[in-house]
């Protein structure tokens, strides 16, 4: 257990935050806020509404005050966004049954040895990897009530979706979880990561927020998908990426995109191939584009 004398101020107000749930009073005055849906509710109307005592209320909004509520106005309450976006999450992520999806076939398939996709659901995590190598493409939390009341296939598309915009999100240096500040570096597959999975690719790009401390591994092409040099190659060979799941973009999966020159420091190539169309992008360790080289592939008549 750590020493409450090296909390940090944010740990010490999460802590805070989370010992005034614990008290049923203050839970029941949050939850009569939260019905109010934005209205502002009067000092007399929570204690009207909250079945306690005058004084116990009273407590409570004083205790909540700048932490779940504010007052707008003199005797006036309203949830702060943070204690709105509490109870937001605790829908999407609580369910009253343990949801799962069993394993089924996802559009697309493996960059590594060209066999099926599959995907599953189980323990509030949904994982895309190939059936036939067995190679773990996407492995990350989403919302067990969006799986409960979605088909197969809408699962599948809001998962891409949301990690698409998450990947946005990292690829921009925000944290996806606390829009902390978040830093990267280039990580070794074999020899800096320890995963059960079998990984299918050689490189990562690993993603740590400087706030709070969360990561996710990405690989070097998701970082790239939003760059107007790979937008564009793309576009001017037909196709649309940001209207493809990621898992059908090779440069996202495709272990053979990305090739490695050196690792002191980091210096890669990212190849890009579109029909007869090829681009090569080099990079250095901060996932900078350096070079850019386009070719077209001879054809034979």
């Amino acid at each position: 257990m750590n020493d409450p004398d090296e909390l940090t101020d944010d740990v010490r107000h999460v802590e805070r935050a989370l010992s005034l749930l614990s008290s049923r009073p203050v839970r029941d005055t949050l939850y009569t806020l939260w019905e109010a849906s934005g209205v502002q509710l009067t000092e007399d109307e929570l204690i009207s509404a909250v079945p306690h005592s005058t004084e116990t209320v009273r407590d409570c909004l004083e205790d909540l005050e700048n932490v779940y509520v504010y007052a707008p106005e003199q005797d006036m309450y309203k949830l702060l966004p943070s204690a709105n976006l509490l109870f937001l999450r605790y829908l999407s992520l609580f369910s009253e049954e343990n949801v799962t999806m069993n394993t089924r076939s996802v559009n697309g398939s493996c960059g590594r040895c060209d066999g099926e996709l599959v995907g599953a659901y189980e323990d509030q995590v949904l994982t895309i990897k190939c059936n036939a190598c067995d190679s773990l493409l996407y492995h990350l939390a989403f919302p067990p009530t969006e799986v409960a009341h979605r088909d197969p296939d809408g699962v599948f598309e809001a998962f891409e979706k949301r990690t698409r915009a998450q990947l946005w999100l990292v690829a921009n240096g925000i944290c996806r979880w606390c829009v902390g500040p978040t830093s990267f570096e280039l990580v070794d597959a074999e020899t800096d990561l320890e995963e059960d999975a079998e990984l299918a690719h050689d490189v990562f790009v690993k993603h740590v927020c400087d706030r709070c401390g969360s990561y996710i591994l990405t690989t070097v092409g998701e970082i790239l998908l939003f760059h107007p040099a790979v937008i564009a190659f793309y576009h001017n060979n037909g196709i649309d990426i940001l209207d493809r799941p990621l898992w059908e973009v090779d440069v996202c999966v495709d272990p053979e995109a990305v090739s490695v020159r050196s690792t002191g420091p980091w210096s890669l190539t990212v190849e890009l191939s579109c029909g007869d169309a090829t681009r090569r992008l080099e990079l250095d360790e901060s996932l900078e584009i350096t070079a850019t080289q386009d070719e077209e592939r001879s054809v034979n008549h």
